[in-house]
């Protein structure tokens, strides 16, 4: 309940070692009531077993999936479940650029100073022309910045994903507190109560995401 809402797009798949092809067992029940709140969505309908049950499941949330198909199985007695789902190149993410930046410490404005002495006297004497010496100190002091705070690759950090904010972080620790009572007392109340807390969570997300 806590990892679903955070997102929009969901892919879970693997074998749940629950018949929901038999809905009265009473463990079947409580996985499907579980599933239903959350908007995931059952793909497979086909035995994936050797003995006829349905124990492999592909759940999705917010995701096209099509072609399900059910292979023979080789070397197992389960079967593989084959499917198509359609990814938007605008869910892409390209990678993290590179940018230079200079190390700057406590000891750099030292060091420069202490270089930018060492040539200070030969700059006056080497020119009366304005432009040339504006020139010429333009290099000195790029040579010694150059120097003392190289210039470094970095890779760009990815900005905190801006929905994470009060507003989510209390409509999840609401989801959770009435998770934590249903698990303790499982009334049927507190299950509907958990409900109207995960759907509000999943708006106030999406809201916040916008």
């Amino acid at each position: 309940f806590e990892v679903l809402p955070a997102f929009d797009k969901l892919l879970i798949l693997g074998d749940f070692n629950i018949h929901v092809c038999c809905p009265d067992k009473p463990m079947v029940n409580e996985f499907l009531r579980i599933v239903d709140p959350c908007n995931l969505v059952q793909h497979v309908f086909g035995p994936t077993q050797e003995q006829g049950h349905v124990l492999d499941l592909v759940l999705t949330s917010g995701l096209s999936v099509s072609d399900i198909e059910i292979c023979d199985a080789a070397f197992s007695d389960h079967m593989p479940v084959l499917f198509s789902i359609a990814l938007s190149d605008n869910n892409l993410k390209s990678p993290a650029p590179f940018r230079q930046v200079r190390i700057v410490n406590p000891l750099t404005a030292p060091c420069f100073c202490g270089e930018f002495d060492l040539i200070s006297n030969y700059l006056e004497s080497f020119s009366d022309n304005i432009n040339e010496l504006s020139s010429q100190f333009h290099d000195c002091c790029s040579t010694i910045i150059d120097s003392v705070a190289p210039l470094q690759l970095r890779k760009h950090r990815a900005k905190r994903e801006p929905w994470i904010n009060e507003s989510t972080r209390n409509a999840r620790r609401k989801c959770r507190m009435v998770e934590s009572k249903w698990k303790k007392d499982r009334l049927m109340i507190l299950f509907q109560m958990l409900r109207n807390a995960l759907h509000y969570y999943q708006a106030v997300v999406m809201e916040e995401r916008r």
